[in-house]
């Protein structure tokens, strides 16, 4: 394993936002159970409203669908996040379906630029783009800060542009 040097950032999730996750969590279970639970009775509704057995019974599942859906992208993004080191930026990537979550290391030479589109850090090399969730906009400030830093000439050339 080669040696990273000191870490510099990180954009790991903290106590308070993993609290806030655990309580979006069990709020969209309970509502997940309450479908259920009402299920008989609200597909009825639904197929006597719309005049259509197939809708009463796909809109609760597909519902349903979309809640555990975003329950389990919020699990695996929550996973996410960016270390920046003194000669690397390692990390695990974002859960996205087309691309699945994993750890990775970049050296600064590979970078070829960075930016953020809402939460997420996006990191672009000549081989690949990589996805970190970093929810805290001052740790990914900063992380972006010193990538750029340490990506010397390409960094001044990307905002000369």
């Amino acid at each position: 394993m080669e040696n990273r040097g000191k870490l510099l950032v990180s954009t790991k999730s903290g106590a308070k936002q993993k609290m806030g996750y655990t309580i979006y969590y069990v709020v969209w279970l309970l509502v997940l159970i309450l479908i259920f639970a009402i299920f008989d009775d609200l597909s009825w509704r639904l197929s006597r409203e719309l005049d259509s057995d197939f809708l009463g019974f796909a809109i609760p599942f597909a519902v349903a669908g979309l809640i555990v859906y975003n329950m389990l992208k919020l699990y695996f993004s929550n996973k996410s996040y960016c270390e920046v080191y003194e000669t690397v930026v390692s990390g695990v990537t974002a859960f996205n379906f087309s691309k699945p979550q994993g750890p990775v290391t970049i050296s600064y030479n590979d970078i070829t630029n960075i930016s953020e589109s809402g939460r997420i850090l996006i990191i672009y090399t000549n081989y690949a783009t990589y996805e970190f969730l970093a929810m805290d906009s001052k740790n990914r400030a900063e992380a972006i800060k010193e990538i750029r830093l340490r990506m010397g000439d390409k960094a001044a050339e990307q905002t000369v542009r």
